[in-house]
């Protein structure tokens, strides 16, 4: 006989087997360990996990936190997450400036990030898309 469990997948409590909980769990700890090794990919899957509660207890302001590490090693699906996070106030407080930066930021690489920026632009005012393009700029400059 299967083992079951409940699990929380994108905000629904369902029905799991044990072997399914188990492949969660695993991928989880694979992504502890190569955190620790300082590896963008995996932040960003850690903070995918911790957002979507794949494996963890779904945890928002966990999810900015890795979305934040692997976004400042150039992680571009991490910096359009942390982007749409700051936009929406989600796991951390509401800041258009730093949602258009970061989406700024990912356009180089991601034409879905230039898309979603553009929508943020037309909720800012002129000195707050300058003072988030100031923020850009510099990430640029201490990254290359």
């Amino acid at each position: 006989m299967k083992m079951l469990a409940l699990a929380k997948i994108s905000g629904f409590l369902v029905l799991m087997s044990s072997a399914a909980l188990t492949l969660a769990n695993a991928e989880f700890d694979t992504a502890l360990e190569m955190v620790s090794q300082g590896d963008a990919e995996a932040q960003y899957s850690l903070g995918k996990m911790y957002y979507e509660g794949e494996g963890v207890l779904e945890d928002a302001e966990e999810a900015v936190k890795w979305y934040q590490e692997a976004a400042k090693q150039g992680h571009p699906e991490a910096q359009i997450s942390l982007g749409i996070m700051y936009f929406q106030g989600e796991g951390i407080p509401q800041d258009k400036v730093r949602a258009y930066s970061w989406l700024n930021i990912a356009a180089v690489t991601e034409e879905k990030a230039g898309e979603a920026r553009e929508l943020i632009e037309a909720a800012m005012t002129p000195q707050q898309i300058a003072q988030a393009q100031r923020l850009s700029s510099e990430y640029f400059e201490n990254n290359q």
